[in-house]
This record gives structure tokens, sequence and C-alpha cells, in this order.
């Protein structure tokens, strides 16, 4: 938790100097890291596996992925007409 933390901050900081200079190879290992961090989050709060839905209740609660795919098909015709 206290090393997700140090490099999220530290992500956002790289982040912002990388978009600046267009340089994403900069930022790419500290994001690299990010992922690791954030997998190995889900693995230890998903208990059936479902290593996004674990992720996505800090932000949806209740939601699933699959939920989720049903409400974007649904959505397709319309958001594609849009594009």
């Amino acid at each position: 938790v206290e090393e997700l933390a140090d490099v999220t901050t530290t992500s956002q900081q790289v982040w912002a100097e990388s978009r600046q200079n267009d340089d994403f190879a900069t930022f790419l290992p500290v994001f690299t890291r990010v992922l690791q961090l954030k997998r190995a989050e889900a693995e230890c709060l998903a208990e059936d596996g479902r290593l996004y839905d674990a992720l996505l209740q800090d932000y949806e609660p209740g939601a699933s992925a699959e939920q989720l795919r049903r409400l974007f098909a649904e959505l397709r015709t319309e958001l594609t007409a849009i594009l």
C-alpha cells in the first residue's frame, strides 16, 4: 500500500513532465510499476479471481465487468453513429 501510494504520486509528476516533453519513454517504467502494483492489489482483493471486478469496486460499487460489457454492447450502435 505504501509503495503504491509513493509510485502513483511519482507517476503523476513524471506523466506531467513526459507529456509536456512528448516523451512517453520516460513515463513507461513508472507506469509499468503502477500496473504491477495494481495487479497485485487486485489479486489480494479478488475473491473469485476476477481482478478487474475487484478494482472496479472503488469506482462503481456493485458493478462487474460483465455488466459493463452488456451496457456498452447496447450502446455500441448509438455511440458508433455519434463518432
